[in-house]
């Protein structure tokens, strides 16, 4: 069945009319719509569930186009607030139209996100929810292991920064092509293509391959400088015990599952565990409050006082 899209102007008109105090547009179809709306019911001025509504970018036209992903997201961003409609009133109240997306490297690439958009903390909503909710209860549950067996996975706590670390020169690489908007000279959503195996060391001829590509899509003159404004900030993050904000969430759940069945190799644990059992597993265990709540909440405020 064809999945029926609004029009950007039919849901502003929409969203003017509703009793909906938050339309959240979010951009991925897995895990987006269930994180955002539990983290939006603990805000105050959208504690009622009936007051907020999420919904995909992709399910949203303009021009008779529509798409998934952030590129899609702030377009229409854009579109609204040329038509001064991120924010509207009724006689319920002002009625708000926010963007929640992923991070990614947007605060190395762009700096801080335009108005009436939030984004994550960490990378992605992947990354978030493997860092705001309990891994080992996630893990032994998806897993199906008992609480001996969990006791043994010390290292879990720690999976971004050994994530980090095994995979620094892949991350390093990643941000200074996309600081020179060339993504696609690897495909960098994906697990390491210079650690041979995944997690195991650096291909020499791999890691010469893509730093050639790489430097080419910079310029040869300017990589140097890339590396280094990379480097600065891949450090500063690992220093201050901001690991996790490197990692995008897919390869860190990979990661999780590569740690849990090496480590438990000789025990017999469920096999074919995906990183979205995981991850739903994780979201599961989350309680919202505290930080996160606090920044969407000022965020609101902001985008209500502009």
């Amino acid at each position: 069945m064809t999945k029926l899209l609004r029009d950007a102007r039919a849901f502003a008109r929409r969203a003017k009319m509703s009793a909906h105090r938050i339309f959240a547009v979010v951009e991925g179809r897995n895990f987006d719509r269930p994180y955002y709306e539990r983290l939006l019911e603990q805000v105050p001025y959208t504690e009622d569930a009936r007051r907020i509504s999420v919904r995909l970018a992709e399910e949203i036209e303009l021009d008779g186009e529509s798409a998934g992903g952030k590129s899609h997201a702030l377009q229409l961003r854009e579109f609204f607030e040329s038509r001064a409609e991120l924010k509207q009133s009724n006689q319920g109240g002002d009625v708000l139209i926010m963007f929640f997306l992923d991070r990614d490297v947007d605060d190395f690439v762009r700096g801080a996100p335009p108005r009436n958009v939030v984004h994550t903390e960490m990378q992605d909503v992947e990354a978030q929810i493997l860092w705001l909710g309990d891994l080992k209860r996630a893990v032994g549950s998806s897993h199906g292991l008992a609480s001996a067996q969990v006791t043994k996975l010390t290292e879990l706590d720690n999976i971004p920064g050994s994530l980090a670390a095994l995979w620094r020169e892949w991350i390093l690489l990643r941000l200074i092509a996309e600081s020179a908007n060339a993504p696609s000279t690897a495909r960098f959503a994906q697990t390491s293509q210079i650690n041979k195996p995944w997690y195991g060391a650096i291909d020499p001829a791999a890691h010469a391959e893509l730093c050639s590509r790489v430097a080419t899509a910079v310029g040869v003159d300017a990589f140097s400088t890339a590396r280094l404004l990379a480097s600065t900030y891949f450090d500063e993050r690992l220093a201050a015990g901001r690991s996790a904000e490197l990692v995008k969430g897919k390869w860190a759940a990979s990661y999780v599952l590569h740690y849990v069945h090496s480590t438990l190799s000789d025990e017999t644990i469920r096999a074919n565990v995906s990183n979205e059992a995981l991850l739903s597993a994780c979201l599961e265990t989350i309680e919202f409050k505290g930080d996160c709540v606090q920044r969407v909440e000022e965020a609101i405020d902001l985008a209500l006082s502009s």
